[in-house]
């Protein structure tokens, strides 16, 4: 990942895209916008929020970034015990985003099931990330040391999640937000911060969109 990489990536001539990081709590979308703002700010900013891993987040956080259109929003969990389903679109104001991305931090529950419907009812779109997919791997090498095999172990992920929300067609991006080098970050970060590229990929992304056509055009930009 590029150290403090800004090219004025995600300008846009009609304004801003305000895009909700929504997910149940301890999904780890707080550390996942840390890690997307450290990509575009650099490690050392002091733009950076502080993720306190101990506490959840209580009420919307706004983050921009200079030069960029695209506005992160860290948004409330739902799920939680102060934060149900009924009534949390109204809660979060959900008309006021363009868009969304749903962090998960295991298999795909009812909660994810609800968000999908959720946000399909707004007429809004949204990308699916499988966070803390190091954790999923680490558990799975020590549940079955002599049979382990990584890209297996990925597959599954990925089978689990496309089972789950198959009548969505959302591509689903497996992240670590230990290892940004690792998984789909990359393509992922593309994505939302080059020009142009989200708007275009939330026109498509409840059709059969394959990240290799994503991941194509992210090696030509960097070429």
């Amino acid at each position: 990942m590029a150290e403090g990489r800004h090219r004025g990536n995600g300008r846009r001539s009609r304004g801003k895209f305000n895009l909700g990081v929504i997910g149940r709590s301890n999904s780890g979308k707080s550390s996942f916008i840390k890690l997307m703002l450290q990509s575009q700010l650099g490690p050392e900013s002091p733009d950076i929020p502080k993720t306190d891993f101990l506490e959840c987040t209580e009420k919307r956080e706004k983050f921009e970034i200079p030069g960029c259109s695209v506005v992160l929003w860290d948004v409330p969990g739902v799920g939680t015990q102060n934060e149900g389903l009924e009534g949390y679109d109204e809660r979060i104001e959900i008309e006021k985003y363009d868009g969304f991305v749903v962090c998960c931090g295991g298999p795909v529950t009812e909660y994810e099931l609800a968000l999908n419907n959720l946000i399909a009812s707004h007429g809004r779109r949204y990308i699916f990330v499988r966070t803390k997919v190091d954790a999923a791997i680490e558990n799975e090498k020590k549940a079955h040391p002599s049979t382990f095999d990584e890209e297996e172990t990925l597959k599954k992920l990925r089978d689990g999640i496309i089972e789950k929300l198959s009548e969505s067609g959302v591509t689903e991006f497996l992240v670590s937000n230990r290892h940004p080098d690792k998984f789909d970050f990359e393509t992922l970060n593309f994505i939302i911060f080059d020009e142009g590229s989200l708007a275009s990929y939330m026109k498509s992304c409840n059709k059969k969109v394959k990240k290799e056509n994503w991941k194509r055009k992210q090696v030509e930009s960097d070429c």
